[in-house]
């Protein structure tokens, strides 16, 4: 053995199994997250095939890969931490072809490098002419319930579309929902002078609309329970003489007010109450025909003072009577 040799024989290295190159990388994101807690990168949404997400996805991706260069400093690291997000049955078949490239990689076989990965995915999912997807999808666009969403995904399309701010003035408009887009053209200060403008009236006039709806419906429903409590409570004596029977609201407050569960007036207890021998049995009550029902109703309703009537209008409108 000459000088200078190591007397320990040189192991032959092995290629890493499926599972083993499975746990280092695995292994590489949890010591990622030991050693830098404080940088906070979200990890990118999976894709699942769908073409309009092609873009945001590999942005993500790169984003991802850019911030933790220590972790992922492989082409094969990078490519299995791809290949990771792609889910679904859109991407099955063309994952497992360029995942059997990494695991099943021989000696003398060319290795998968992450920005021919990255080339062979645009050409795959990236529509074929993203200038005529874009202005296809932005023509077909509608406002959903925000504006802001909607002024989002619009800036995305436009940048794509190619079309000039006049023509995409026109497009945006015409998404907005009609009573909006009448809003922002007649406001006093005239209609906007440019794209941007368009996007902060469409903005301003929704949350504006939505903050006065906000304010105002809790309103409108504490007046109409408050109607409702009201009437409900003019009607008890009635219905105690018609049903014989108290509620456990109405005996509460007829407890509260010292009153007669018998006949309702104040001044002595139901045991004592002067009417307990006069009266009678109550007759079965038989179904009135439609016309005895509203002469009965009519000439309840007479009852009440004109301001009550209008109240016990507003009720029955508000239960949907």
């Amino acid at each position: 053995m000459s000088e200078g040799q190591s007397s320990t024989p040189k192991r032959d290295q092995k290629p890493k199994t499926q599972e083993e190159m499975i746990i280092s990388v695995a292994t590489a994101v949890l010591e990622e997250k030991k050693k830098d807690k404080g940088v906070k990168v979200a990890a990118p949404e999976p894709f699942d095939g769908d073409r309009k997400e092609t873009r945001r996805f590999l942005t993500e991706v790169e984003i991802y890969l850019r911030m933790h260069p220590t972790e992922y400093d492989t082409d094969e690291k990078k490519c299995l931490f791809f290949l990771s997000y792609l889910r679904g049955k859109d991407t099955q078949a063309w994952k497992q072809r360029n995942t059997d490239l990494i695991f099943d990689w021989k000696d003398g076989d060319e290795k998968l490098e992450w920005k021919d990965l990255k080339s062979t995915f645009k050409k795959h999912y990236l529509p074929i002419d993203i200038k005529a997807d874009a202005q296809l999808r932005i023509e077909e666009m509608k406002m959903g319930e925000r504006a802001d969403n909607y002024v989002n995904e619009f800036r995305v399309l436009a940048d794509e579309s190619g079309y000039d701010d006049e023509a995409l003035v026109h497009i945006f408009r015409k998404g907005l929902p009609f009573v909006l887009a009448d809003k922002i053209l007649n406001q006093p200060q005239g209609r906007p002078k440019d794209l941007n403008g368009w996007y902060e009236a469409a903005i301003r006039f929704d949350e504006q609309y939505k903050y006065a709806k906000a304010v105002q419906k809790p309103r409108r429903f504490q007046m109409a329970n408050e109607k409702k409590k009201k009437f409900e409570k003019k009607e008890t004596t009635v219905n105690r003489m018609e049903t014989g029977r108290l509620s456990e609201e109405d005996r509460r407050e007829y407890m509260k007010d010292g009153r007669c569960f018998r006949c309702a007036k104040q001044g002595h207890l139901s045991r004592d109450c002067p009417m307990k021998n006069t009266e009678k049995t109550p007759e079965k009550a038989t179904k009135k025909t439609p016309r005895e029902a509203y002469v009965k109703i009519q000439a309840m309703f007479k009852e009440y003072s004109h301001e009550e009537q209008k109240e016990l209008l507003n009720i029955m409108e508000d239960e949907g009577f």
